[in-house]
This record gives C-alpha cells, sequence and structure tokens, in this order.
C-alpha cells in the first residue's frame, strides 16, 4: 500500500508557484434542488488561478478531460511547464480510474 506516500503536497516544505494545482467537483442545486450541475476547475495553489475548468450534469470522466483540456491551453499559452506539476485531488472514481490517471500520467 501506498499509505502516506500518496499525498505528495503534505511533503512539500515550500511549495513554488506552478508546482501544484487542485480539482475536485463542486455540486450545485438549482430550481430548488431539483437540478444538479457539477463544476470542476483546476486551480494553481499559490495563484488560485483556474487554469482550466468544466461544467457537466455529472461528475464524469468527460468533465475532468475537459477540464484539463483547458488547463493545457492555459499552460501553453503563458508558458507553463506542467510535466512536473503536482494535480492533488480526492478519491472520487473519476480520478482513480485509469483513464484519468493514463491521461495525466502516461499522455500528457
Amino acid at each position: 500500500m501506498a499509505g502516506d506516500r500518496v499525498n505528495l503536497v503534505a511533503k512539500l516544505e515550500e511549495i513554488e508557484p506552478f508546482q501544484v494545482c487542485y480539482t475536485d467537483f463542486t455540486e450545485f442545486l438549482n430550481n430548488n434542488g431539483q437540478h444538479k450541475a457539477y463544476f470542476m476547475p483546476i486551480i494553481g495553489d499559490q495563484c488560485k488561478v483556474a487554469y482550466g475548468w468544466a461544467l457537466s450534469q455529472s461528475p464524469n470522466r468527460d468533465a475532468a478531460r475537459k477540464a484539463w483540456n483547458r488547463a493545457k491551453v492555459t499552460f501553453q499559452t503563458h508558458g507553463i511547464e506542467w510535466n512536473d506539476m503536482i494535480m492533488h485531488r480526492d478519491q472520487d472514481s473519476v480520478y482513480t480510474s485509469y483513464d484519468w490517471t493514463g491521461l495525466l500520467l502516461r499522455q500528457d
């Protein structure tokens, strides 16, 4: 088991700009709770800028991919290197899926 090795951010003494970003789905209820929307931003730890984001009807891999692709455009536009960036996220099945981890670790 990975144990305490899973949280790479906790081991950092100091976080440099563009070293860490965070993501998670936030649920929004509207129409008196009858409708839901899910917002997924990818936010820089130090700058608090949303590098990319997606809005969807459910917390799913397509929304995660859309947010990541938008983040990559931001990184490319501003010359931000993302290869060694730590993406901190929760243990939601979207983020623990082979699709998401393969996208971040193998493809990008």
